[in-house]
């Protein structure tokens, strides 16, 4: 039986998560998105602390608690849905051969997976976490390790001053040091598209980015 720890909320002001080749894109396939208005920082994080969407009031909630490295992995996460990505980041969460994927890129390692995130601040002229929410973080001895949550992001659009709210689940997989391994971020709690050649689509995007997409040089080797 996998091994479940206290529950813990992170209800910040905002971060954002996206990695899109064009805004027609993002509009088409963030058809479950709302509209709204909001704030940003991710070091304003306050455990079992819900603001809600007008931020008048607040709401107090029971959660999963992250301690320790798991904790840390987690606020790095949300350090980059909120377009704050940094090389340090990466190479004390993330493992060089690890998987990210959204419904528009699906990426196999540092040199493609590092490029959506740093592509994010040339996108969004700001992106904040509305709500931030762990609902499970497990160990499993012969299986996988995994924090799962659920967050609202806001995200301005460069140069448009277009703001769109998107909802979805966060799965963070971990090998047995804590380091992220895969990493998937599913709008409105749907899988990843795979019809109509949208796979293909997706492992374009993670291909061609890295040539526009200049991110720092990585020296840490594999995990193994």
């Amino acid at each position: 039986m996998p091994s479940r720890e206290p529950s813990q909320t992170y209800h910040p002001e905002r971060r954002a998560s996206l990695h899109l080749p064009s805004i027609s894109a993002f509009e088409s396939i963030a058809g479950g998105a709302h509209f709204s208005a909001v704030t940003d920082d991710p070091n304003k994080l306050s455990p079992r602390h819900s603001r809600n969407s007008s931020g008048r009031g607040a709401v107090f909630e029971e959660e999963v608690v992250l301690t320790g490295a798991r904790k840390r992995v987690f606020e790095d996460v949300l350090l980059l849905f909120c377009c704050r990505p940094t090389k340090d980041i990466f190479e004390r969460s993330w493992r060089k051969d690890a998987i990210f994927e959204d419904p528009l890129c699906k990426c196999h390692g540092y040199e493609e997976y590092a490029p959506q995130w740093f592509a994010m601040p040339k996108l969004f002229s700001n992106s904040r976490t509305l709500s931030a929410t762990v609902i499970s973080s497990t160990r499993e001895p012969e299986g996988r390790n995994r924090i799962v949550y659920e967050q609202e992001q806001e995200y301005t659009v460069r140069f448009l001053n277009l703001r769109k709210v998107i909802s979805s689940v966060v799965v963070i997989d971990l090998d047995d040091t804590e380091m992220i391994t895969k990493l998937e971020d599913k709008w409105s709690g749907q899988d990843h598209p795979t019809r109509w050649g949208t796979h293909l689509l997706r492992r374009m995007n993670a291909k061609t980015l890295p040539w526009l997409v200049r991110v720092p040089h990585r020296e840490q080797t594999l995990t193994t």
